[in-house]
């Protein structure tokens, strides 16, 4: 399983020593390992980290012999420190430190594991020494004492030792073809609580369980609803720290399979592959597609709160991004009850930011009766435990100007995660910019200078398109200095991320051609050379989507400073190729140049867009009788297009 270096080493930090210092320990030492591990039992009345990395090497050990046996079928009893050592003693040194160390706790945990296919009576009696339950029915089989060493890590709260366990369970004895489905359940739903400070680690053990079962079971572990939603709610948490964790668990959660419980209803093959083609092409960012998509299937169920979160999720993110396709969500917020929203910490942010882009105070209000009012105590953690909810909180409040909900909530982020996100300085400071306040801006850009460009570089783009905004506006007493704060940005960025790897750079790129594709008219006349610049944003376009043949392999830092347009590098993939096409189409068509825009369709189709799209897409762009109208079924919108629908579309699209 891939999973960034970055990552591993974080993990690590929580979960076990470093590897590198472990070595270093007792190879100095005359004793073995075991024996030095059999008198600290013997004397001690705490550990010393120096003791714990003692013990930490020794389950390093044992994991060796554990592979050596079952390479040359040994035993591995032998190697364990528990046949040699007085249980009453092991018993009094776990029950001395348990409460202080969570190295005793994995001790006397794994030290049952090593025993017990083989001595289960040894296993019982340090069962009987250190369970905090008085009568314990005894451990039978293997199997059994995996359960008590999983719910005993349970009652201590060492939810991430709950995973080991039972990885380390089925590692020992990789014997059978059947996983215990029940408690990696139980382990799973755990992992999908919220813990800010160590959602990561929760993530990458989630991955660790879910790749077992993979192999072991040909695929991965099913998932019950709740599950899957807060797993995807704290994976998407972790977009800006650690992207591609997030990228990894996502792709995983999006094709896991799900429990057919009472509130999951089986899928038939046709809501599955709609589902299927949302998710691609939410992806691309075809808005259109998965509007068209959601249309043929959004009836299939009685209410649209039974179809799969995650759909509605992408169906939301994608038309709220989509300024003609924000009926969808309108919709969607109102067929949804308070009940099902308020307690689904994956739709919950994302209704927030609809109302946010919207800017609708009537809704803002209403949603924040809502989640007061239908928000139930044992979910009180979706909302003011969840990184990305708080962070859709804050832009509401900072849109509406309120305070106090500004204030309420980075209190809570503070508290609970103790330093403020991407997410959460992109939109301070983007808030300050879109105050157009001289003040305001002067404060944004004192305070850009005090983050760190790892956390500013989501902002970046944002402030960037604000300042474009403006220039393209010709609001005159902004423009002054707008070249050299975009430059500024832009090379602060490219000094944290010379090789153009971030995200960033696709918006850069998306609005360079904004910018080239952006015209004005005087007396009816186009001003300046804009035929020109829309045969130069399909120039640059072609030429960023073959970079690999013309030499060059990333994009140029500020391409809004190069004084030869035409040598200007761009970034082009899948995440901006279907904005930048149809921002050169839709100026191409205003400006009458027929051949650039049935060339921009034309790439526009060779990369998933049907005819059909392409047609629904420009008169929802183009006409907002179309736009607004009231659709049932895809049906009535094939309908409404031919008899409604632009008149030079219907022409060229054919």
């Amino acid at each position: 399983m891939f999973l960034p270096r970055l990552v591993w080493h974080r993990t690590e930090r929580f979960i076990m020593a470093r590897t590198g210092t472990l070595r270093l320990i007792s190879h100095n030492s005359r004793d073995s390992l075991q024996k030095q591990i059999l008198t600290l039992i013997g004397t001690k009345a705490s550990l010393n980290d120096d003791e714990k990395l003692k013990i930490r090497k020794y389950w390093s050990d044992m994991a060796e012999h554990a592979k050596n046996r079952r390479k040359q079928k040994g035993s591995l009893v032998g190697n364990s420190i528990l046949p040699q050592v007085d249980i009453e003693d092991f018993g009094r040194f776990v029950n001395r430190t348990k409460g202080s160390s969570m190295t005793t706790r994995g001790l006397y945990r794994r030290e049952c594991l090593y025993q017990c296919r083989e001595n289960l009576n040894l296993v019982n009696r340090v069962v009987s020494q250190v369970s905090s339950t008085t009568h314990h029915a005894p451990l039978t089989s293997g199997l059994d004492t995996m359960h008590w060493c999983v719910d005993d890590a349970f009652t201590t709260g060492d939810i991430v030792m709950a995973a080991d366990l039972f990885l380390l369970y089925y590692r020992l004895y990789p014997d059978g073809n059947n996983l215990d489905e029940t408690y990696a359940s139980k382990i799973v739903s755990a992992l999908a609580y919220p813990n800010p400070l160590r959602d990561h680690v929760h993530i990458v053990k989630f991955l660790q369980m879910n790749l077992l079962f993979e192999r072991k079971m040909g695929n991965g572990i099913r998932l019950d609803r709740f599950q899957l939603e807060t797993l995807s709610n704290k994976a998407l948490g972790l977009s800006g720290e650690a992207p591609q964790l997030c990228k990894a668990v996502v792709n995983k959660l999006m094709n896991i399979n799900c429990t057919s419980t009472a509130e999951l209803k089986l899928r038939d093959d046709q809501v599955l592959l709609a589902y299927r083609s949302i998710d691609e092409s939410y992806r691309k960012g075809n808005v259109a597609s998965v509007y068209s998509t959601w249309n043929k299937i959004k009836e299939h169920y009685v209410s649209i709160s039974a179809h799969d979160s995650r759909i509605i999720y992408k169906v939301f993110k994608i038309c709220t991004h989509n300024r003609a396709y924000r009926s969808v969500c309108n919709k969607m917020v109102w067929q949804l009850t308070p009940e099902y929203y308020c307690n689904n910490p994956l739709i919950l942010p994302a209704i927030i930011d609809f109302i946010t882009k919207k800017n609708s105070l009537t809704m803002a209000k209403e949603l924040m009766q809502n989640i007061n009012r239908y928000t139930l105590p044992e979910n009180h953690h979706i909302v003011w435990l969840n990184k990305k909810c708080l962070s859709s909180l804050l832009r509401m409040h900072l849109k509406f100007n309120d305070s106090n909900g500004v204030d309420r909530v980075l209190k809570q982020i503070t508290t609970n995660f103790r330093t403020l996100s991407q997410e959460n300085y992109q939109a301070i400071l983007i808030h300050l910019f879109k105050t157009q306040n001289l003040d305001h801006i002067a404060k944004a850009i004192k305070l850009l200078d005090t983050i760190p460009p790892k956390q500013a570089i989501l902002a970046y783009g944002s402030i960037i398109n604000e300042l474009i905004d403006w220039k393209l506006a010709s609001k005159v007493k902004f423009t002054d200095n707008l070249m050299a704060l975009i430059n500024e940005l832009l090379m602060k960025a490219h000094d944290f991320d010379p090789e153009h790897r971030n995200s960033l750079w696709n918006v850069v790129s998306s609005l360079y051609i904004k910018k080239l594709c952006h015209y004005k008219k005087q007396n009816g006349k186009f001003v300046g050379n804009a035929g020109e610049n829309i045969d130069l944003a399909k120039l640059l376009y072609l030429n960023a989507s073959k970079k690999d043949k013309i030499h060059w392999t990333k994009s140029n830092s500020n391409p809004f400073i190069i004084s030869t347009p035409c040598d200007v590098k761009l970034k082009v993939n899948n995440q901006n190729r279907f904005v930048i096409l149809r921002n050169i189409a839709l100026s191409a068509l205003q400006m009458d140049k027929l051949d650039i825009f049935l060339w921009a369709c034309a790439e526009l189709y060779q990369n998933g867009m049907t005819v059909d799209e392409l047609k629904l897409d420009w008169n929802i762009i183009l006409k907002h009788q179309i736009r607004n109208s009231e659709f049932k079924t895809y049906k009535e919108i094939v309908q409404d297009i031919k008899k409604h629908g632009v008149s030079s579309i219907k022409r060229y699209l054919k």
